[in-house]
């Protein structure tokens, strides 16, 4: 049981990797539809790198879970929406809800909790994973209604509301299920300068 917590964990840091350059493509999705006058060479390039990431991640012994394979099949459905991106012809609330679904589908695949097992302290610990995966999706969401802000206050308010309320949760959740160390600093990171600088930002936008 301690070994299959241990490949699951492993699954889920690899996994990880992916679910931060689909971030960032979401971000600069953002920054590009925000921005008239932007070059899409960055874009394009992270478009390029999210595709690498999941194609390298298909073909590894992680993608042995069925789950996980349709999932990173299901990466193909932002296709359309990368087309009509770099034609300037996207809302930021699509791009927003969908890119939160594919990387919610990501994470639902790794079936972390509840976990069949003998193992309790590994169940914990991946519970807490978990946790942290979704807090740090939806931290991340919140942070990109703040480029969306610049282009539909309305929409982004009620984005930025929803993915800090839940990014608060998961967090809550995560510091629950968590070590003392671990606990620590998720606590520090939230607490910390940069955090509150993104804080005071947000004050500053409709979106506050």
């Amino acid at each position: 049981s301690a070994s299959a917590t241990a490949e699951l964990a492993g699954t889920a840091r690899q996994v990880g990797g992916l679910i931060s350059q689909l971030q960032r493509e979401r971000l600069l999705t953002a920054g590009y539809l925000a921005a008239g006058s932007a070059s899409s060479v960055d874009l394009m390039n992270q478009q390029r790198m999210v595709l690498d990431t999941a194609d390298a991640l298909y073909h590894s012994p992680a993608a042995a879970n069925e789950e996980l394979s349709r999932a990173l099949v299901r990466l193909r459905s932002l296709s359309e929406l990368r087309e009509s991106t770099l034609r300037r012809g996207a809302s930021v609330d699509s791009v927003a809800r969908a890119y939160n679904a594919v990387i919610e589908a990501v994470i639902d695949s790794l079936r972390l909790v509840p976990q069949d097992t003998s193992d309790a302290v590994g169940t914990r610990q991946l519970t807490a994973l978990d946790a942290l995966l979704r807090a740090n999706e939806q931290g991340s969401l919140a942070g990109m209604a703040l480029v969306a802000a610049t282009i539909n206050p309305q929409t982004a308010q009620v984005l930025h509301t929803e993915a800090s309320a839940q990014s608060q949760m998961f967090t809550e959740r995560f510091v629950q299920q968590s070590d003392a160390t671990q606990a620590g600093m998720v606590v520090l990171v939230d607490q910390g300068d940069l955090a509150r600088q993104v804080r005071s930002l947000a004050g500053q936008q409709p979106v506050g």
